[in-house]
């Protein structure tokens, strides 16, 4: 119906910024890093590198969006062959090009539902 159009047109803006924040810097094992590698929120002004999760509340942090996050996550969930996001991320042979990809599929399919 249109409220599921509308929440996927807000779902693909949330990937789409969360996909920019993975590419200017990606972590494992915390939400967030600053420059000198300590975690911190994922909405700090300090981060400069996200994982995958946490890239998306940085750029959708508030708790009305959680529906919309929950249709992120989902998209994203999708295309990890049912491994949880972060655990598919976390893994060492994991790579920064590897995280843009499974949110590039996450917008394809969400582009093509």
């Amino acid at each position: 119906g249109r409220a599921v159009e509308g929440d996927a047109m807000t779902a693909l803006e949330l990937l789409r910024a969360g996909r920019e924040r993975i590419a200017r810097g990606s972590t494992k094992g915390a939400l967030a890093v600053k420059a000198d590698g300590m975690e911190c929120p994922s909405a700090s002004p300090l981060a400069c590198a996200w994982c995958a999760v946490g890239a998306v509340f940085a750029v959708s942090s508030r708790p009305e969006e959680g529906d919309i996050r929950s249709v992120v996550f989902a998209a994203l969930l999708a295309q990890t062959g049912a491994k949880p996001i972060a655990e598919y991320a976390d893994r060492p042979e994991t790579t920064q090009a590897d995280v843009i990809a499974l949110y590039d599929r996450a917008i394809a399919a969400l582009e093509a539902a």
